[in-house]
């Protein structure tokens, strides 16, 4: 997949939230909170995403990365114990909790992606 052509929409979908899902996973089978594979794997998709994308879904290579980290952290938030509630109200405050917690790396990412997107799309790289 490395060596294909440029992602579409659904693609940069694809590659997100699988990586996110994926670390997600990893982190709730060994630490059972939000710890590194989350913010790696995430981080890295975010990169591959903003530089496969097509010229004209860049917005889903920017758009997509906090939507995705969402997604991971809401995996992590319905299967870790909840410290505000439990159910559906649990769940919502330890998602929420998680994302305070990884606001640093949500922001890294969609930074890295805005800024890759904008290299790409100047006049002298056409």
């Amino acid at each position: 997949m490395i060596g294909g052509g440029p992602l579409t929409t659904a693609g940069v979908c694809v590659v997100l939230g699988a990586a996110c899902l994926l670390g997600g996973l990893i982190d709730l089978l060994l630490v059972g909170t939000a710890a590194w594979a989350i913010t790696g794997l995430f981080l890295a998709a975010t990169v591959y995403a903003a530089l496969k994308v097509h010229r004209q879904g860049w917005y889903s290579a920017v758009v997509g990365p906090p939507l995705a980290f969402a997604l991971g952290l809401c995996l992590i938030a319905l299967f870790s114990p909840h410290d505000l509630g439990s159910g559906v109200i649990g769940a919502a405050t330890t998602t929420l909790e998680l994302l305070a917690a990884k606001a640093r790396a949500v922001f890294l990412g969609t930074a890295v992606a805005l800024t890759i997107v904008l290299v790409r799309r100047l006049p002298f790289n056409r």
